[in-house]
């Protein structure tokens, strides 16, 4: 399901968010007040726990993209 998104994403243009790579939410965090300037960046994601330094970055209306795709696999799954 994930990956059937991820395989759309086209390349990045204007402004860009992260996701995460597990649940493909936005509300990711660093992960460290240091992190990025002491520390290598990391980050946490505040909907599914994942905490690391790999994040999916794309533009805000192919995040809009995404999040509408999944709302719909989630609703399709649901109906079965």
């Amino acid at each position: 399901m994930v990956f059937d998104v991820l395989s759309k994403i086209k390349r990045r243009k204007g402004k860009t968010i992260k996701l995460c790579p597990i649940c493909l939410s936005p509300k990711l965090k660093p992960a460290s007040s240091i992190s990025g300037w002491l520390i290598h960046e990391s980050y946490k994601c505040l909907n599914c726990g994942y905490e690391g330094v790999i994040y999916i970055e794309v533009s805000l209306e192919e995040a809009e993209n995404i999040l509408n795709e999944l709302k719909k696999q989630k609703e399709k799954l649901e109906n079965q």
